[in-house]
């Protein structure tokens, strides 16, 4: 189950405190908010914490944007590692922020009309006769040679 909104608030107050009460760099709640609602969508409530907690106590870190990103931080107790949702996902190249298939590719694609099929066979058999004349041009040479 994804992490609710009161959910999230609370560990990002958490987050935020434990930050500032450890001496180090301090993060501040809309940036953590932030980078858990990059990531809920990955993981469910409890792995999305604790990956948060994990990136918390790394006094490296200036920001928890690495949230988001695969990483040892979404290593379990156990060892093993979390199944995120979406690591396998193709981006969509056209629509930013859709994966494939992308539902607008999707919306957008119908067959040809008529005359558009009538175009593209043609377009077709010409390259088809180029592509012929020049293999043959080709074995002329051959030949010759």
């Amino acid at each position: 189950m994804t992490i609710s909104r009161t959910e999230a608030e609370a560990l990002a107050a958490l987050v935020a405190r434990l930050r500032a009460s450890h001496n180090m760099t301090a993060w501040d709640h809309p940036g953590i908010m932030a980078a858990i609602e990059k990531a809920r969508a990955m993981a469910d409530a409890f792995d999305l914490a604790h990956a948060l907690l994990v990136l918390a106590e790394r006094p490296d870190l200036r920001t928890p944007a690495l949230l988001s990103t695969t990483g040892e931080h979404w290593r379990r107790m156990d060892g093993t590692m979390t199944k995120r949702h979406g690591d396998n996902d193709i981006p969509c190249p056209e629509h930013t922020g859709q994966t494939m298939p992308c539902p607008k590719c999707r919306d957008a694609v119908r067959p040809p009309t008529p005359d558009e099929l009538a175009e593209i066979r043609e377009a077709y058999q010409a390259k088809v006769r180029e592509l012929r004349e020049e293999r043959a041009e080709i074995e002329k040479r051959r030949a010759e040679a």
